[in-house]
């Protein structure tokens, strides 16, 4: 017979959960964000072993990080990752990373399947924050893998938030923009 310790087993959840709703004027403030010329414009990235590379099949999106001198955008993600993990229970550290300013123009794939955390710095990701900062767009949902695919559509100002090793994804856009602001709270690397 063999002899374990058992681990002390969680009571939390770790799931996807709203930390809050912005208004409809803080939405439209952050995205005027990809107008000032302090937050550089890039094409979406992927994270892969031996590079970071651009695969619209995969991820299909235009990028401005955020410069840290916006930081009433910090401090809104910092209150969503309190909020999360009033629940979660995480070894929170803070933002190593920048937020960042998504913007996917129909036709769109959207971001197929992923999680978040990898290596380098994307090791020390915890949780994960998605603010939907526009309507009027079709396609788009966010997709979530546990025991089967969930589909949400979060409203406009809808901060979503899940740990960074969960498999999400965002369905390809059909009509119109969509907009979110996203960023990874990060502490000590998952062990």
């Amino acid at each position: 017979m063999s002899m374990a310790i058992p681990p002390k087993a969680a009571e939390r959840e770790l799931g996807v959960m709203s930390a809050f709703q912005l208004s409809q004027d803080d939405c439209d403030k952050i995205i005027n964000l990809h107008k000032d010329s302090q937050n550089p414009h890039k094409t979406g990235r992927i994270q892969t072993d031996n590079s970071n590379v651009v695969d619209i099949k995969t991820r299909d999106t235009d990028i401005w990080v955020i410069h840290e001198n916006n930081q009433w955008v910090d401090a809104l993600i910092c209150t969503a990752a309190i909020t999360a993990n009033d629940q979660f229970q995480l070894n929170l550290s803070g933002l190593v990373e920048r937020p960042q300013l998504l913007k996917y123009h129909a036709p769109s794939r959207g971001y197929d399947w992923h999680t978040d955390i990898g290596h380098g710095d994307h090791s020390t990701r915890k949780i994960s924050i998605s603010i939907i900062l526009n309507d009027g767009y079709e396609g788009g949902d966010m997709g979530f893998f546990s025991t089967g695919e969930t589909l949400i559509t979060p409203d406009r100002g809808m901060a979503v938030c899940f740990p960074a090793f969960m498999p999400h994804r965002v369905t390809p856009v059909t009509k119109g923009i969509r907009w979110s602001l996203v960023c990874w709270v990060s502490g000590d690397p998952f062990r």
